[in-house]
Parts: structure tokens; C-alpha cells; sequence
């Protein structure tokens, strides 16, 4: 998938500022699962961006699992990010995830410099699949971590937690 932006339209520069527009690109390619799981590859995503020099390479998303459509009961022996959709996404995200256990959950969103630029709770989660929706009309275009982590009820003492990478196309 292609799109341009005319920048002059989209963001008010002027007509004479650089090129006028921006071409974006996504290229997705589908995740495979093999009998021999050494030859299994995950999905991934290269968003790209194009100018008159060239085209310039602005992230690259790769799974770190596959995962089912269907979702399973089992419960995980650690917290399991199962990834977020829609992915690159605008302005909000569901995020999914299995808990090893019940607590209270609270997700944080760091920008790539790693300063924390979101953090919300959404309390007492059951052990086992889950989902979260993450809002990010506030926050600029750009890659950004999240990390999921999960605290006992009783004391606060983190149980649980895990780091995934998001991207937000405005």
C-alpha cells in the first residue's frame, strides 16, 4: 500500500517548502508455520517513506510469536503479549496479552528515547487472555514501547511484566 500526503493540504506549509508532499508505504508479508518450527517466520511490516533522494526505510515491526485467531484457555506459565491491532494504527489500539495469574494491570507507553509519555491502570484482571484499548489521540506519529505489567492486589509488588512495540500513524 502507497499513499501520498500533500503537506500544503494535510499540515498548512507553504507551497514552497520542500517538496509539497509525502509518500508512505506499508508492505506486509504473512507468517508461515512449518512441521520443522526452525523454518517457521513470523509476519512483518516495513513502513517506509519515499522523497525525490530516495526512499528511506522508518521502521520495520516484526512478531516475536504467531499467534491463533481463535483465542486459547490456557493459562501461561509468564505474561504473553499477543500483539495489537490494528497495527500501525490511529489515534486508538486493542492490545492483547495472558496473564499467568490474576492482579492489577497497568500498561505504560514509553517514546523511543524511552521517556514515559502515557501510564493507565485498568485494575483487576483475572489470569489468562485479556485485552486493553489504548487511546493515543495526544501523543505524535512514531514507534513506541508499551509494557504491560501486572501487581498483586494485595501487596502492589509487580508479579508480571512485558514489553511490546506499537506504531502510530497519524
Amino acid at each position: 500500500m502507497e499513499v501520498a500526503i500533500d503537506l500544503t493540504k494535510a499540515f498548512g506549509y507553504d507551497p514552497g517548502l520542500g517538496e509539497g508532499q509525502m509518500w508512505f508505504n506499508l508492505s506486509f508479508f504473512d507468517a508461515d508455520n512449518f512441521e520443522d518450527a526452525t523454518n517457521d517466520y513470523s509476519t512483518s511490516t516495513w513502513v517506509g517513506g519515499e522523497t525525490v533522494d530516495g526512499a528511506i526505510i522508518y521502521a520495520f515491526l516484526e512478531a516475536a510469536t504467531g499467534t491463533d485467531v481463535e483465542a486459547g484457555t490456557e493459562i501461561p506459565n509468564r505474561i504473553a503479549l499477543l500483539g495489537n491491532y490494528p497495527n500501525p494504527f490511529n489515534p486508538t489500539t486493542t492490545l492483547r496479552y495472558a496473564l499467568p495469574q490474576a492482579g492489577e494491570v497497568t500498561i505504560q507507553v514509553f517514546d523511543v528515547l524511552g521517556r514515559r509519555v502515557s501510564t493507565l491502570s485498568y485494575g483487576l484482571q483475572a489470569a489468562g487472555l485479556n485485552e486493553a484499548t489504548l487511546d493515543a489521540a495526544g501523543l505524535a506519529s512514531g514507534v513506541y514501547l508499551y509494557r504491560v505489567q501486572v501487581a498483586s492486589q494485595a501487596t502492589g509488588a509487580v508479579l508480571a511484566s512485558a514489553t511490546g512495540r506499537m506504531m502510530l500513524l497519524k
